[in-house]
């Protein structure tokens, strides 16, 4: 009888984890932006809730195409569990990726840092509705030491419901934390639409 020696821990073959729906769409992503070179391309990016999609239809003036998901819920975008979403939004000459919030369990913000396609970008929108929350600024600081910061705008969303004395602290801390790349703005009183409409090349 012929034994046969066992294999030992080491040289089993480690498989490496599968890909999440999350990361298949970002690794789709890619793919689709490549089909515009011609065109400018412009990332909304940020904390779930924060406004962006309502932005997103607002500095379009409701005529991109599709339009962005807006719901009450605060994660209304979600590319986490369908391959079938539509990531990209066109207005004009212009392609637009309305992405979910992250730092999420659906969304961890480690996907997007290893995935996300921030280099096929023209320009980067970051919308944060309050608090800086750890998440963001390590986007921010992964961003800036990859040379993308030039590209990227920072806009604290909800600015109406602040009074003058906290608006002027909250610019303050903006402008110290992120370089003096930041707005604040209102999607319902419209302050600072159009240095966002500005920034992205669409005013």
């Amino acid at each position: 009888m012929i034994l046969r020696k066992k294999k030992s821990a080491s040289s089993l073959s480690v498989q490496p984890p599968a890909r999440t729906v999350l990361e298949h769409n970002l690794i789709r992503l890619r793919a689709e932006l490549s089909l515009y070179r011609d065109q400018r391309k412009v990332a909304v990016l940020g904390q779930p809730g924060a406004g962006k999609s309502t932005l997103l239809d607002l500095i379009t003036l409701g005529r991109c195409s599709p339009r962005p998901v807006i719901g009450q819920q605060t994660d209304a975008t979600n590319w986490s569990t369908s391959l079938n979403i539509p990531l990209l939004h066109h207005y004009e000459h212009t392609v637009f990726v309305d992405a979910p919030g992250y730092d999420t369990l659906a969304h961890p913000v480690e996907a997007f840092l290893k995935v996300f396609p921030f280099s096929e970008f023209d320009r980067l929108l970051l919308v944060l509705k309050g608090k800086i929350y750890e998440s963001d600024d390590r986007l921010w600081q992964w961003l800036k030491s990859h040379s993308f910061s030039k590209k990227l705008l920072v806009a604290r969303s909800f600015a109406e419901g602040l009074s003058d004395l906290e608006l002027a602290e909250v610019r303050t801390e903006y402008a110290e934390r992120f370089d003096g790349q930041a707005v604040m703005f209102s999607n319902r009183d419209k302050r600072g639409i159009e240095e966002i409409k500005a920034f992205v090349g669409i005013a």
